[in-house]
């Protein structure tokens, strides 16, 4: 090789020598979904694959390195459980692991050293699937997934029976005039059991069934329903007035002309927020108290024995705000309760019974199919809205049922409403019909 050559391969040795060093990594997420942002001090370029088996997306940057960051990085969110940074022969390669199947991009990049990796969500929200408040929505549960089976049987386990048990039962609700339901999970992986609520949540759900199979020594059988014991609300409530009396204390100003009237103020908030609180425990314990001896009786009709209503402080219900339920169909491990919830036939009686419940329980709390507000044929009314100014002991639960309206109706009439974070003197929209 002539000296000239090899000046020139050395040189462009030398250019490649630098490689970009990953400075940052941080998450953001929205309604849309969860992005991860990785930052590099240098040009890099990127490639996306993925591989079925294990469910990961691998994105490729080349002559790239990690000196800050190494091995499995824990995202432990509803939509991603990890990602690894793993470097292999002069390149890096980030291991993004999506929780479920949801689509994952590899977005354009915000200049050449930064690269995006978006996780859209999923999950419908609430102004998708019912924008003018017209259905009332289910939210069903079906226990376990993934790397969690539940518990096992002789020739099913927990977690097949209960997605299909689910699948089925929201066929039958959406038969139903003036309703839809949303599952948790539609495909066998894991959710977090403190992010099943946040589904509910984000479709606006009126209630919230959780669906399971039991377990235990081989003559046992028969179903049971639970709601939420009074130490699991009393725990909740607690968590929510920390949250609100950390916020309140970071709103104490360094002035002494007003420190004594600011801390006066959120000593009285502190008081209504807790007076708030409870009542719409007290109100959300009642609902599903109701709700579950509703269900029990319904489940009557299968010819199941009744093992009864029960209480107890299951995680699943504790961050719930709307009525809801754990229902232990039968016992898996008990053969005749095995081979019922697996047929065809106790499918269909199972689900049947449970929907015909949860529409009477609707209908009872005064939560009807909604006459439809816009888009009438000729001579139907229009929507139309008053103004309600909040006062201290509202809940949407009990406004819903004082105007004669439905709880969603009023969520689907007020963008950005939470249930548990109304406050005296805020000023809502109240669905009302032009008769």
């Amino acid at each position: 090789m002539s000296s000239v050559l090899q000046f020139i391969f050395l040189l462009l040795c030398c250019l490649n020598l630098e490689a970009a060093n990953l400075e940052s990594f941080s998450t953001s997420e929205d309604v849309r979904g969860l992005t991860l942002e990785l930052v590099f001090d240098a040009s890099v370029k990127a490639s996306i694959s993925y591989q079925s088996k294990g469910n990961v997306h691998i994105i490729r940057v080349p002559n790239a390195k990690s000196p800050k960051f190494k091995g499995r990085q824990e995202l432990d969110h509803l939509l991603a459980i990890s990602f690894h940074i793993k470097p292999v022969s002069g390149a890096l390669e980030f291991w993004f692991y999506p929780r479920g199947f949801f689509g994952v991009s590899l977005l354009p990049q915000l200049d050449s050293q930064t690269i995006r990796i978006h996780a859209k969500n999923g999950y419908p929200t609430r102004e998708e699937i019912n924008p003018d408040g017209r259905y009332q929505v289910v939210c069903i549960d079906p226990g376990h997934g993934g790397h969690d089976p539940g518990a096992p049987g002789s020739k099913s386990v927990e977690k097949q029976v209960v997605l299909a048990m689910a699948r089925q039962l929201r066929s039958e609700i959406n038969k139903l005039p003036g309703m839809k339901a949303v599952l948790t999970r539609d495909a066998d992986y894991k959710i977090k059991l403190e992010d099943r609520p946040k589904i509910s949540d984000r479709v606006g759900a009126s209630l919230f069934v959780s669906l399971h199979m039991n377990s235990s020594l081989p003559q046992v059988r028969g179903y049971e329903v639970f709601y939420l014991s009074e130490k699991g609300a009393t725990q909740t409530l607690e968590a929510r007035l920390g949250e609100a009396h950390s916020q309140a204390s970071e709103t104490l100003v360094s002035s002494d002309s007003q420190e004594t009237n600011t801390i006066a103020t959120n000593s009285s908030e502190s008081i209504l927020q807790q007076i708030i609180f409870d009542m719409q425990q007290v109100e959300t314990l009642n609902s599903s108290a109701v709700l579950a001896n509703v269900l029990a009786d319904h489940l009557k009709e299968t010819g199941r024995r009744n093992r009864g209503v029960r209480r107890a402080a299951f995680v699943v219900l504790k961050t719930i705000d709307t009525p809801s339920v754990l229902i232990e169909m039968g016992y898996i491990t008990n053969k005749d309760d095995e081979a019922f919830f697996t047929s065809e036939e106790g499918k269909n009686r199972v689900t049947l019974a449970l929907a015909k419940g949860i529409q009477s329980f609707l209908s009872k709390n005064d939560i009807k199919p909604a006459k439809k507000l816009s888009g009438n044929p000729a001579g139907a009314v229009e929507p139309a809205y008053a103004v309600y100014t909040v006062q201290s002991g509202d809940t949407l639960g009990n406004l819903a049922i004082r105007h004669g309206v439905r709880y969603s109706s009023i969520l689907a009439a007020n963008a950005g409403l939470h249930p548990d974070k109304l406050f005296v003197g805020q000023k809502i929209r109240i669905p009302v019909l032009n008769e």
